[in-house]
């Protein structure tokens, strides 16, 4: 298997998390093939000893590995004082940075097992956008030395916001749900460069939370994409402890991503756009 020449360009944007990403460093660095792929962080003007911390952990730790590291020059706000969210912009520079036609976004908080890039790359032959399965890791075993293989058949997993999610990863068939591409999620996704720039890639209007991946899904969805729920579960490492089932939250996340549903509409006025997110709006 490993004779199998591997060349994904890991694209892996990252604000104030360093501990979690040098943990994700430590296994992308264990995986088999990783030799020939480039991983490309694009910080989002973290805190300069944040920033110098994890300069200083790449090179000492992981100088074996192709990372290139890319660095907003400063915050931006709104003018209502809240910050400019950067991520899809971040994953957009990244893949403009690129130089191989496999792409794979992933967090700064997954953790992957050793076999994870063959297992893209045997997808991505016959589909055009991968997902994978996300299980979150307790916040209390959340940390640098957090181990996938300690966790990954543990019973302390869990599903955040099980609700929604739990229909998607217990799907056998990702094209079999109603309004599949909303799933989609940047995660741990990846798709070809060829495909991303027949979608436009992700659109500067998402300044804010949300909905920048969904509109990914939906242009692929467009195209006439071929989607696959990868059964192959990444670990989420969690930041801090919050009841994702509560009532009060599920408030609090329908009001910060209610800007960017508008957005997804004004960009997408379909009536299947307007199915998933007409609430919000």
């Amino acid at each position: 298997m490993e004779t199998v020449e591997l060349k994904f360009s890991i694209i892996i944007p990252h604000f104030e998390s360093v501990h979690f990403l040098i943990n994700v460093l430590a296994h992308l660095s264990s995986c088999a093939g990783i030799v020939n792929s480039e991983i490309i962080v694009v910080d989002d003007s973290s805190s300069s000893p944040t920033f110098e911390y994890l300069n200083h952990r790449v090179l000492r730790d992981f100088s074996h590995l192709k990372v290139k590291i890319l660095r907003w020059p400063e915050i931006q706000f709104h003018s209502d004082k809240t910050k400019i969210f950067r991520a899809g912009a971040s994953r957009h520079w990244g893949v403009l940075e690129s130089q191989f036609d496999d792409i794979l976004f992933l967090d700064s908080d997954i953790l992957v097992p050793r076999n994870f890039l063959f297992e893209v790359q045997s997808s991505l032959q016959n589909f055009d956008l991968v997902q994978f399965v996300r299980m979150h890791i307790p916040t209390d075993h959340s940390h640098e030395g957090t181990k996938y293989s300690d966790f990954v058949n543990s019973s302390a997993l869990f599903v955040e916001e099980h609700d929604y999610w739990s229909s998607f990863f217990d799907a056998s068939n990702w094209m079999s749900l109603s309004h599949f591409w909303k799933y989609t999620c940047t995660y741990g996704l990846a798709l070809k460069k060829s495909t991303y720039a027949q979608t436009g890639g992700f659109h500067p209007r998402f300044d804010r939370y949300g909905f920048e991946d969904t509109h990914l899904g939906y242009r692929v969805y467009k195209l006439g994409g071929r989607f696959l729920l990868n059964k192959t579960p990444v670990l989420h490492l969690t930041q801090t402890s919050r009841n994702t089932q509560s009532l009060f939250f599920k408030y609090q996340k329908q009001n910060r991503i209610q800007p960017m549903a508008k957005v997804l509409y004004e960009l997408n006025p379909d009536s299947e756009v307007f199915d998933v997110i007409g609430h919000l709006l």
